[in-house]
């Protein structure tokens, strides 16, 4: 009976040592990028995603946008509160700033301590006719699938045409913002 029972927990710790491993090494690569005023955010969110995942922090200054901010899976995009603005080009525009739109289940996204400012003139009236109706200041989601633990905190979005916008998400949680 003692060696059936030590060859059930050698049995047992072959299998669980490759797990342990496994998520061991995936936590210790999570990547911590930090991005300057100048630099491209979108790479760095895709290094990030791409890798499994970790950090974006954007050190303090202005983010101009020419196209969407894509972000994706287990990502913290970081600021330091009023000291970083993204912000939308100062022409007329038909997108999000920040956007995650997927067929599969997003999960485990983070948006904290910064400002998006759509940059939309005060005097616009919102209709489907004129070219800002769809600039949206953070867009998620979910098509096909539900996502879940989407974090929206510190942010503060103005002069968009919808400051937040979430579909197909459970588990969605917007803290002082």
């Amino acid at each position: 009976m003692k060696n059936e029972k030590m060859r059930a927990a050698k049995k047992f710790a072959k299998q669980i040592l490759p797990i342990t491993m496994f998520l061991s090494a995936a936590h210790a690569q999570a990547l911590d990028l930090t991005v300057s005023p100048g630099q491209d955010i979108q790479s760095k969110v895709d290094q990030v995603v791409s890798s499994g995942g970790g950090k974006v922090t954007l050190a303090a200054g202005t983010w101009t946008l020419t196209k969407t901010l894509a972000l994706g899976n287990n990502l913290i995009l970081k600021g330091q509160g009023a000291s970083i603005l993204i912000q939308g080009p100062d022409t007329v525009y038909n997108w999000p700033l920040i956007n995650v739109t997927t067929a599969d289940a997003m999960h485990d996204i983070t948006v904290d301590s910064l400002v998006v400012d759509g940059r939309i003139p005060r005097g616009v009236v919102f209709d489907p006719n004129n070219g800002y109706h769809d600039s949206l200041g953070i867009f998620f989601f979910a098509t096909n699938k539900t996502g879940s633990r989407i974090t929206i905190s510190n942010v503060e979005v103005c002069n968009t045409s919808e400051g937040l916008h979430v579909k197909g998400v459970d588990g969605l949680t917007v803290k002082n913002s």
